[in-house]
């Protein structure tokens, strides 16, 4: 079972009892922290190859506290071509939105900005 979010405030995520200060991958028994992007506010394909290596039917893409990180539509299209379902919300909204399709036992993997 994937793992769930316990909390998320702007530049903090609790998950497992650890809280986090940079940006995550969380997925199926992983965390991955730091999620560094050669420009922060801007994803490239490469920049997900850990959360799509872990086989998502769903990626949720958290974009910030107020939206800061900005998602392509290229780089949408890019995943679903994959056959992969994209989600993307600011980080507060995509935090609920992972852990419902961890509720509802779905293949799912989050990428959460945690500040902007």
């Amino acid at each position: 079972m994937n793992q769930k979010i316990e909390k998320y405030q702007s530049g903090r995520i609790k998950i497992n009892n650890i809280t986090y200060i940079k940006d995550v991958i969380v997925g199926k028994n992983c965390v991955f922290s730091p999620w560094v992007r050669k420009k922060s506010h801007n994803i490239q394909l490469k920049e997900l190859e850990r959360a799509l290596e872990m086989n998502p039917v769903i990626l949720v893409i958290g974009t910030g506290t107020g939206g800061g990180m900005k998602v392509s539509k290229s780089l949408i299209k890019s995943i679903t071509d994959k056959g992969v379902k994209v989600v993307v919300k600011t980080t507060s909204k995509a935090v609920k939105v992972y852990n419902k399709y961890v509720n509802d036992d779905e293949i799912v993997v989050g990428a959460f900005h945690l500040t902007c």
